[in-house]
């Protein structure tokens, strides 16, 4: 096994597409109850994917009981029970991560992958995820959503939340989520273009012209 680690400090990467164990704190248990072996279990195998409006979410694969110091047996599986959990409510939790999503082990677990594929996003989408430069940006349990700086000559610069929805000639496209306070032209629900920008401290900014 890894190291333990949290997704309040490293983000979403290492869970993303991946399988992690988590231990069996009161919000795991919550949720795993009606597994099989849940009475000696020590901690869930989980696999993490993004939700586009629930934000990143773990789904409960199985539950697991340590063997010795670093070694987990995986309880049954089944099939007439399915467990989520939103990252917020583990996010100081510890995991140790498992295995990449290619990982032999996933044969194990076809069905609930199966159902999780309902929630890859396109191509564009799935491409920004992998884009580190952006992650200062990111809302810490939405990964699609960064927070863009819209300027408007004649307006003072409004800072608003943006889900990113593709990408466009060194742009990223996103749909803004909050209604802007000032009068940009543009409303929660319209679609803009950003970009990466240095301000006048030489710090990294999104910045949405709408000149």
């Amino acid at each position: 096994m890894g190291i333990a680690v949290k997704y309040s400090e490293t983000g979403f990467r290492p869970l993303y597409h991946n399988f992690c164990i988590f231990p069996m704190s009161e919000t795991i248990k919550a949720v795993a109850q009606d597994f099989p072996g849940y009475e000696d279990a020590d901690g869930v195998l989980t696999y993490g994917y993004c939700d586009r409006t629930a934000g990143f979410t773990l789904e409960l694969l199985c539950c697991v009981k340590r063997v010795d110091g670093s070694q987990f047996a995986l309880k049954q599986t089944t099939k007439e029970t399915r467990g989520i959990i939103r990252i917020g409510s583990v996010a100081d939790e510890e995991y140790e991560f498992v295995g990449y999503g290619d990982d032999p082990i996933k044969e194990d677990f076809e069905r609930n992958l199966e159902v999780i594929a309902n929630y890859d996003a396109d191509e564009d989408v799935e491409a920004s995820r992998t884009f580190d430069f952006l992650d200062i940006f990111r809302h810490k349990l939405y990964p699609d959503d960064v927070m863009v700086l819209i300027i408007k000559n004649g307006l003072r610069p409004e800072e608003c939340w943006v889900r990113i929805s593709g990408l466009s000639d060194r742009r990223v496209m996103g749909t803004l989520l909050n209604e802007p306070d000032q009068d940009f032209g543009y409303h929660a629900g319209d679609t803009i273009a950003f970009f990466v920008c240095d301000d006048e401290e030489g710090n990294k900014r999104l910045v949405s012209d709408l000149n």
